[in-house]
C-alpha cells in the first residue's frame, strides 16, 4: 500500500495498525517513496515487491521467476579466481 504524507498524518493510528498487522506501507512525499512501515518478518531483507514499490528495481517484464542459482561452498583459503573459473 502506498500513502502520501498528508494522508498518513491524517490517519496515522489506522495506518500503524495496518502495518502492525503485517501490511507493508510505503510513505510518499510528492509521489516519491521515502519510507516503509511494517513489521519484520524474520527474513532480514526486502522482497522483490518491496524493492519495486520503492522504485529500487524495475519489475520483470515476463511473468514467472527463474529459479535462483545454486550456491557454491568455497573454502576460506580458496582463491576467488579459481572458484569463479570452476563455476563457469
Amino acid at each position: 500500500m502506498q500513502i502520501g504524507i498528508r494522508e498518513l498524518r491524517r490517519d496515522l493510528a489506522a495506518v500503524v495498525r495496518r502495518a502492525a498487522a503485517g501490511e507493508h506501507v510505503i510513505v510518499t512525499v510528492a509521489g516519491a517513496p521515502v519510507a516503509r512501515l511494517g513489521t519484520r518478518d524474520g527474513s532480514g531483507g526486502p522482497t522483490l515487491d518491496d524493492l519495486v514499490a520503492v522504485r529500487a528495481v524495475i519489475p520483470p517484464r515476463r511473468p514467472g521467476r527463474r529459479p535462483a542459482p545454486a550456491t557454491v561452498d568455497v573454502p576460506v583459503d580458496a582463491r576467488t579466481d579459481r572458484a569463479i573459473r570452476e563455476i563457469r
